[in-house]
């Protein structure tokens, strides 16, 4: 009980303690430039929104804390389930970025990973996949015009 009670302060100082980790390696990375960016940009940018995000995480542990909040079983069977699906959607979007290239599989992938952590109450699938079609999209034209590097194609090799 005494774990199930605490695991959200617990998960947060874990985290934090990574990302602090993370922020001390980051002096260490041997800087060039590729484009605009230099090599440290993204580890900064990581290590911000990790920080951010451990801070949110411990705050929001701490409030449940302080009112007592008790994690109820259906709840947590639902939570099980939607990590479960996660690893095993991850799992497949690993083995099919190649064949079937990024922006194909990123929103294959997308649309199912919010079908899985959406409620069943606030399923709208044509939002949904509006969502997965469009952030692959940005995401690649994000890399392959304005940091000049290339994603995997697969099958659209030849279109884009």
């Amino acid at each position: 009980m005494h774990l199930k009670k605490y695991a959200d302060f617990y998960i947060g100082l874990f985290f934090l303690s990574f990302t602090l980790i993370y922020i001390s390696q980051i002096p260490t990375i041997r800087i060039t430039r590729i484009s605009l960016i230099d090599s440290a940009a993204y580890p900064k940018v990581m290590a911000a929104l990790l920080l951010s995000l451990s801070v949110m995480q411990l705050f929001i542990a701490l409030k449940k804390l302080k009112q007592g909040a008790q994690v109820q079983a259906d709840q947590t069977k639902r939570e099980y389930r939607g990590v479960v699906l996660t690893l095993l959607l991850v799992m497949a979007y690993v083995m099919v970025v190649e064949p079937l290239g990024f922006p194909i599989s990123s929103a294959i992938y997308i649309f199912l990973h919010i079908l899985v952590m959406c409620p069943p109450d606030k399923v709208r699938p044509g939002l949904f996949a509006l969502i997965a079609v469009a952030t692959p999209g940005f995401i690649y034209a994000v890399f392959r015009y304005g940091l000049n590097l290339m994603l995997p194609l697969g099958v659209l090799e030849g279109l884009l």
